[in-house]
């Protein structure tokens, strides 16, 4: 049994709705490849950048 696994490296930002786009995209790139997984960094679900530390501050 093989198991080909995906993995995704894109421009992250601190906009959540952005990155969902491109994990979207990667999504179907990997199963269309033949991927049953694909790793994502973990800013990917939080964003990057410092909007939660500024939002700490408030």
């Amino acid at each position: 049994m093989n198991l080909t696994i995906a993995t995704s490296q894109f421009p992250v930002d601190a906009d959540i709705h952005s990155n969902t786009t491109y994990v979207v995209h990667h999504m179907q790139l990997a199963k269309k490849n033949g991927a049953k997984v694909i790793h994502f960094r973990k800013q990917v679900s939080q964003g990057s950048g410092n909007r939660f530390l500024h939002f700490c501050r408030i």
